[in-house]
């Protein structure tokens, strides 16, 4: 596979089809830091290595089990105290919590997700935030969307913010993105982060439908992402089938359904990719996967803004609400 271009270099896409994510709004240029991807004409011979996937990168001086990383996998760690601006977002928000039944590690469970909402009118932008974050920080994205003519609601995903539980996957998330809509009815358009982004490939293919979406730096594969995992945790290569086999166990499903082929019903709507190229949490190439699966996608580098940064590019924040806004892309 070739390298990405350079994100400063010139865009070199034509308009795209009246089939494919729709431009910004008239009038507003696009940032000289965006590069539009085309889609190639065969699979790209290069799979990311595993260890490109991993969430920390840390090398241990003595190896756990097997066991212990499959254990270890799903607990997100200690949350950062909240921003000032965390809590600002917050407290002008409408609290609504969902109440959700999960099996997580072979126990049926009652849970609860905490939504946020801001305004009243317009069309609902569901926004997913991605492992060990939360729905305040989004706190960038809010005030533009209302300004846009949207109603935002964000998600405290499963074990993380404000929602109940202490273990999680992104089947669950998507799950729980299926109750979410349940609860508020038509989503106009999904933004997701990270593993948000893979959360709502799973519930697209499992029947939320949405006019668009907008995928941020998130991974195409389960399998890639654990297999990541042990190996940053020390677990040589040879032993890596077994501890597949342990987390499938432990998981209650087979990785293969959060994986591009068993999603592939679910990508029927125009989507916007965005990923840094020199992302080091999750690698450009899961993005490109994720493009060449879905013939609706748009593809876009962004330079310089890595794995979580992104989320406070003003350029980034700018030019998805602006798609959104176009006609094309509300019309239902």
């Amino acid at each position: 596979m070739h390298c990405p271009p350079s994100a400063s270099a010139a865009a070199r896409a034509s308009p795209p089809s009246s089939n494919r994510w729709p431009e910004a709004a008239s009038g507003s240029a696009r940032p000289a830091s965006l590069v539009t991807h085309h889609r190639p004409t065969r699979r790209p011979a290069r799979r990311p290595h595993a260890k490109e996937l991993t969430m920390s990168a840390t090398d241990t001086l003595q190896r756990p089990s097997t066991q212990a990383i499959v254990r270890a996998f799903g607990h997100p760690g200690p949350a950062k105290p909240f921003t000032e601006a965390e809590t600002a977002l917050l407290d002008t928000a409408q609290r609504r919590d969902i109440s959700v039944r999960h099996t997580v590690r072979g126990h049926d469970e009652a849970h609860t997700l905490a939504t946020w909402s801001w305004g009243r009118q317009g069309p609902r932008v569901l926004l997913v935030h991605g492992w060990e974050s939360r729905a305040s920080h989004w706190h960038a994205w809010v005030h533009p969307l209302l300004r846009a003519g949207f109603q935002v609601t964000a998600v405290d995903n499963l074990a993380h913010g404000q929602s109940t539980g202490d273990t999680a996957n992104v089947r669950l998330w998507g799950q729980g993105l299926l109750a979410v809509a349940q609860a508020f009815g038509r989503i106009h358009a999904v933004i997701g982060h990270s593993a948000g982004s893979a959360a709502s490939l799973y519930a697209f293919a499992h029947g939320l439908q949405v006019d668009a979406s907008v995928h941020i730096a998130g991974p195409a594969s389960l399998k890639r992402v654990a297999t990541g995992f042990a190996l940053a945790h020390g677990l040589p290569r040879e032993e890596i089938a077994a501890f597949r086999t342990a987390l499938e166990l432990q998981l209650g499903f087979p990785m293969a359904e959060m994986d591009l082929p068993a999603l592939q019903g679910g990508l029927r709507h125009p989507a916007l990719i965005l990923h840094d190229p020199q992302d080091k949490e999750v690698p450009f190439t899961e993005s490109l996967a994720l493009h060449e699966a879905w013939s609706l996608s748009q593809l876009l580098s962004v330079d310089g803004v890595g794995h979580r940064r992104i989320l406070r590019a003003p350029e980034v924040i700018a030019l998805v609400i602006g798609s959104l806004s176009t006609p094309a892309a509300l019309a239902a």
